[in-house]
């Protein structure tokens, strides 16, 4: 007589996938994800680009293919002239913009909420940047537009708008 095995007790179900955290990717893109980032930035505020004044985060989209951002595809797809308060100022990758709005929060003991903003942008957009437009002229107003943006999973301008304010 041959023995054999008993069968293999089941495999107990596999566990639960932990709850994805608002830093992973996700399959949001345009207007969706622009709200997304904004509403993890409520609260804080732009004290950056030398502005006197800290101005809140709204959200920012612009539908696009892009395949790459520069200034030049930046200004295209916001559809910006040549008007003083169209050009960049500054156009530069934004991590020190990023770290800065970390840094900001901090003072406000949010420190962990300017890092989540900042892991989800990392983890949403690609090439992200951050812009002022115009340059200085107490004639065109105090306010100046600042963007820290990106392009997202569909090609979209996606991100933060602020202002920059300078009398």
């Amino acid at each position: 007589k041959s023995a054999t095995a008993p069968p293999a007790p089941p495999m107990p179900p596999a566990p639960p996938a932990p709850p994805a955290t608002s830093a992973e990717a996700t399959p949001l893109t345009g207007e969706a994800l622009a709200q997304k980032i904004a509403s993890l930035a409520e609260g804080l505020y732009l004290d950056d680009f030398g502005s006197e004044g800290g101005m809140g985060f709204s959200p920012f989209h612009a539908a696009a293919k892009l395949t790459t951002l520069t200034a030049d595809t930046f200004r295209a797809t916001l559809g910006l002239g040549d008007g003083p308060k169209q050009q960049p100022r500054k156009f530069e990758p934004a991590d020190r913009a990023l770290q800065r709005l970390i840094d900001v929060a901090e003072w406000e003991d949010r420190r962990e909420q300017g890092a989540e903003v900042v892991r989800y942008m990392q983890a949403n957009l690609r090439e992200i940047i951050a812009t002022v437009l115009g340059p200085y002229d107490p004639e065109q107003g105090a306010e100046y537009p600042v963007y820290i943006a990106g392009i997202d999973a569909a090609g979209n301008l996606v991100g933060l708008k602020s202002a920059a304010i300078w009398t």
